[in-house]
């Protein structure tokens, strides 16, 4: 244990200064309107009677840096009363900096409070304390040293497989305070909050949970106490989960103009998720840096259910993505799927008469070139003028020819066929007659 730490807890605590969160209220009209967040800090945590502090903090507005010129109000409920009420006002400065000075006659509470405007929400930052007196005394007791604990979570919302890391830190007179027992708490919507797990916290006083959550639950940190320090607890951070997307095609494999139907369901904290607007998008297979666009836009049913008939002219990639709006549930992916689509094959066709046999012969070509290796059927025409029927095969060479001989038959219609294979699609000649 280091000497600043054993002096800090033989010393008469003061209050450090809380982590705060900004509570955003009210939903936004119209367009979506930008989150904000305000910290709140004081210089001195304890003045004598008559004496002056400053309290401090910073207005965030999440992506943009319209903070300077922001009007926040700063609130105070001293001790003994009820709620809180307006004292001042600041003005943001270039970063979003705030302050004010004042003079709590008694021990008094602060916190500011953002309005909010057209564009950006409303939002109250944490609480911080200004102790007015002499300091508590040597520490044992009820004068034990106060502590604070912070908290964060990474990843929000989390995937359906995925996790977060609810973080925080123990200080006491920020200092580190190590190796002591950090409670992880946990509720859900409706529910109260309840210890899910413990840790201690390392030697810079952190403490790392990972969560999975598969429904929104909001996490807070509880310390204890012990003998030397304040039991302490943490704000709220809470965690979401996006919707669960499935995506499937069928069939996956056509011939050029067929139809497939790319089909999913969504489902969003154990149950169908109903009404969702989900976008089908799309690329083209082969070009891996292709961005996907919008092919289609379809809403999910009663079972969550959602499909689009497609019939691409090449080998494509899609996915399912279902969208966020204000107060919905948040932007979630399917996986991709592929849909393969042949390549268009072509058959010439020949004739020839010759003494004592009628020659058929043709060349099958697909994707540019010939194709070799590839059975090909010789057809005949019935007599009913409708009915063709296989009457030889025969593989294609080198350069993609097969060849037949059939017995001289005045008047016989002939024709060549491909049943298509790996990659390329069916296609039928021309006729010949003999």
């Amino acid at each position: 244990m280091s000497t600043r730490w054993k002096s800090l807890l033989a010393l008469a605590a003061v209050a450090a200064t809380p982590v705060l969160v900004a509570v955003p209220t009210g939903s936004a009209q119209g367009a979506v309107k930008d989150e904000t967040t305000i910290s709140i800090r004081v210089t001195d945590k304890r003045v004598d009677a008559g004496e002056s502090s400053k309290v401090r903090g910073n207005l965030n507005i999440k992506k943009s840096s319209a903070e300077p010129g922001k009007v926040v109000t700063l609130e105070a409920r001293a001790d003994g009363e009820t709620g809180f009420t307006a004292v001042g006002t600041a003005v943001a400065g270039p970063k979003g900096g705030i302050k004010l000075a004042v003079t709590p006659p008694t021990t008094t509470r602060y916190r500011w409070f953002f309005p909010g405007d057209q564009d950006t929400r409303a939002s109250r930052s944490g609480v911080a304390r200004i102790v007015v007196g002499p300091g508590q005394g040597d520490g044992s007791g009820p004068n034990r040293l106060k502590t604070t604990l912070s908290i964060r979570a990474t990843d929000r919302p989390v995937d359906a497989d995925g996790d977060s890391l609810v973080r925080g830190k123990l200080l006491a007179r920020g200092i580190d305070v190590p190796h002591r027992q950090v409670l992880l708490l946990a509720r859900t919507q409706g529910g109260q909050f309840a210890p899910v797990a413990m840790q201690r916290t390392d030697r810079d006083g952190v403490v790392r949970f990972p969560v999975s959550p598969t429904v929104k639950t909001a996490y807070r940190l509880k310390f204890e106490g012990s003998q030397l320090l304040r039991p302490s607890r943490s704000g709220v951070v809470r965690v979401g989960v996006r919707p669960v997307v499935s995506a499937s095609a069928t069939p996956s494999a056509i011939d050029p103009g067929e139809v497939t139907t790319v089909s999913g369901v969504v489902t969003y904290e154990g149950g169908p998720y109903v009404g969702a607007t989900v976008d089908l998008v799309a690329r083209n297979a082969k070009k891996k840096k292709a961005k996907f666009a919008v092919v289609a836009t379809g809403t999910t049913d009663a079972a969550g259910a959602v499909s689009f008939d497609q019939s691409p002219s090449r080998t494509t990639v899609y996915r399912l993505v279902v969208r966020h709006s204000e107060g919905t549930p948040p932007r979630a992916v399917s996986d991709t799927v592929r849909v393969r689509v042949a390549l268009p094959t072509s058959l010439s066709i020949r004739g020839r008469e010759l003494p004592t046999v009628f020659k058929v012969s043709g060349v099958l070509r697909g994707g540019g070139s010939t194709l070799s290796g590839r059975m090909v059927s010789l057809e005949l025409l019935g007599e009913d003028g409708v009915t063709w029927t296989a009457v030889a095969t025969d593989k294609t060479g080198k350069r993609g020819k097969a060849e037949f001989a059939q017995p001289l038959s005045e008047g016989s219609s002939y024709r060549l066929a491909y049943a298509g294979g790996p990659r390329f699609a069916p296609s039928v000649s021309g006729v010949v007659v003999n």
